[in-house]
């Protein structure tokens, strides 16, 4: 195995210009994983347990939860700030 059981990585993503922290864990049967925000505030977390399906079903329940996170936790400052940024 390339990775041990409780072996931790963490990757930052970008999104609309928001940063967001991707944490994955491995496990015993799959892999454990939390999207946080840039202050480590847990957005969403979920175990995947298979590499089509699971995977897929996790992204988009990832992707919806940070999508409803840039609703709730910005204003139109923040997004304007954004898309000057990446000017």
């Amino acid at each position: 195995m390339y990775y041990e059981i409780g072996e931790i990585r963490t990757k930052f993503i970008t999104i609309d210009g928001f940063n967001f922290r991707v944490k994955g864990t491995k496990t015993q049967f799959g892999v454990f994983v939390e999207i946080m925000d840039r202050y480590e505030n847990l957005i969403d977390s979920v175990e995947i347990n298979d590499e089509d399906i699971g995977f897929q079903l996790s992204q988009e329940i990832f992707e919806q939860a940070i999508y409803n996170w840039i609703e709730n936790n910005t204003n139109e400052s923040d997004r304007i700030m954004n898309r000057v940024m990446q000017w």
